[in-house]
């Protein structure tokens, strides 16, 4: 019998923690920021993570995963301390202590999902918990724009806030349409995270035995996306159209065009059932050059290009560029260089892309179908949060952060049981073969074949 406390329900606690609970709430007033629950969370997985490794109870696969995400904890912490030789404010100050206890603390998630999640099947429970949590978001979404009723404003939480904290629903376009938010600090921030699940659900959809297991997946994945549109955001859109060109190019041709046929539908159907909508989204890029959202992203250039200047290896301090000392910059890649330098950004682009290049490895070579659309999927999850930093500065997000970082994770638990058998699903008639592939992969996937298979 699997205990109640192992690590697969702490971090489902975790996820569960970071996206349905407002990041206004507190555990204690006096601890301010750092007393997030999902931020004491990640600490004590931290904490669990370190247990096991300094007392040899498991033993614990050191893959790529724990060398990039200390390498990464690394260069911030080298960053803040050269930022000391400079001499900090006290908000500068107070920033670089938050930043520090919740990157490590998001590190130790990380490493905690990547090296103890302890099978295959046990990855899948995970997946689709989160896949349940982004649809109970989802439906707070759901909610908020089309009844205008707002559970998180409404359902009493028993925790202090951060603040003088006001949920209040705001509205954009012509339409007056309402920015749904749901649970997460801001509608940038849903609808980011809505491309960023959606992937998994259509994971789960597509390799359902059953019929009704289908149709209960396919609707989870309809709430888990439906902050995409309902947030109104451009940053949610972008991050969407790059979730579907990556699954995109993994499925069979016939595949992909029942997918833009239905997505056409989909289209119409919504059209029909939100006027305006739409078109409101549709204006954010025909009208790019006149929005004063873009606009206010590229004033401040000049200002941020003179402090990288003055220092550009490891920028002023990782956590000290905050919006009350400095201004508000909704680009992650640009606080990154700001706060960190050249070499907190290549940092940062490590952070994404070697998991990215791990999880399509895996969809590219296993023998397993599941197994290879899994890797796609988990790319496209990542490849979106990459694209969508560029539009919101994304992990100072708290709900961005925490999911990124177990994607991250779950990349590690994937690249581990990448030669199990998860099972024969309906994906081995959708995903492409790997004999589609170019000749050198051909000879990867041979070997993959006749490797041993590793036991859970």
């Amino acid at each position: 019998m699997v205990s109640f406390i192992d690590p697969l329900n702490a971090v489902t606690l975790f996820v569960s923690l970071v996206v349905l609970l407002h990041p206004d709430y507190v555990v204690s007033a006096t601890l301010g920021e750092i007393g997030r629950p999902e931020i004491l969370m990640a600490a004590l997985l931290l904490v669990w993570w370190l247990g096991v490794l300094v007392n040899g109870v498991q033993r614990l696969d050191p893959g790529p995963i724990r060398w990039l995400v200390l390498s990464y904890w690394l260069v911030w912490n080298t960053s803040v301390a050269f930022a000391m030789t400079r001499g900090l404010t006290g908000g500068e100050s107070a920033g670089a202590e938050r930043f520090f206890i919740k990157t490590i603390g998001l590190c130790g998630v990380a490493l905690l999902v990547a090296e103890l999640i302890p099978s295959r099947e046990a990855l899948d429970r995970l997946l689709r918990r989160m896949v349940m949590i982004g649809a109970v978001m989802g439906l707070v979404g759901v909610a908020q724009f089309y009844v205008g009723w707002d559970p998180v404003a409404r359902i009493p939480i028993p925790l202090p806030t951060n603040g003088e904290s006001e949920f209040v629903l705001g509205t954009r376009g012509s339409a007056d349409l309402t920015r749904a938010p749901s649970t997460t600090a801001h509608s940038i921030e849903f609808g980011v995270l809505s491309a960023l699940f959606a992937p998994l659900g259509v994971h789960y959809a597509l390799t359902a035995t059953t019929v009704v297991q289908q149709r209960r997946w396919w609707l989870l994945t309809a709430l888990c996306s439906a902050g995409i549109v309902l947030s109104v955001s451009r940053s949610g859109t972008v991050a969407a159209g790059i979730v579907i060109f990556a699954l995109l190019r993994c499925w069979r041709p016939e595949r992909q065009r029942q997918a833009l046929v239905r997505g056409f539908f989909a289209l119409i159907l919504l059209r029909l059932s939100t006027p305006g909508l739409l078109g409101t989204i549709l204006s954010f890029f025909q009208n790019a050059g006149t929005d004063n959202s873009v606009t206010g992203r590229t004033e401040d250039y000049d200002d941020i290009f003179r402090l990288v200047q003055e220092r550009p290896l490891f920028g002023l301090g990782g956590g000290t560029f905050r919006p009350e000392v400095y201004f508000i910059l909704d680009n992650y890649f640009l606080n990154a260089l700001v706060s960190t330098g050249f070499v907190g950004l290549i940092a940062f682009l490590a952070l994404v892309f070697v998991p990215y290049s791990m999880a399509i490895r895996v969809g590219r070579t296993s023998a397993y179908a599941a197994n290879r659309h899994l890797g796609f999927a988990l790319g496209a999850s990542l490849l979106a949060g990459f694209g969508s930093s560029f539009l919101f500065d994304s992990l100072n997000f708290p709900g961005f952060s925490g999911i990124f970082y177990v994607l991250v994770g779950a990349v590690g638990v994937l690249w581990r049981f990448r030669d199990v058998d998860p099972g024969p699903t309906p994906v081995d008639a959708i995903i492409r073969e790997p004999k589609d592939l170019v000749p050198w992969m051909r000879r990867v996937v041979d070997r993959a074949h006749n490797a041993p298979v590793r036991a859970e």
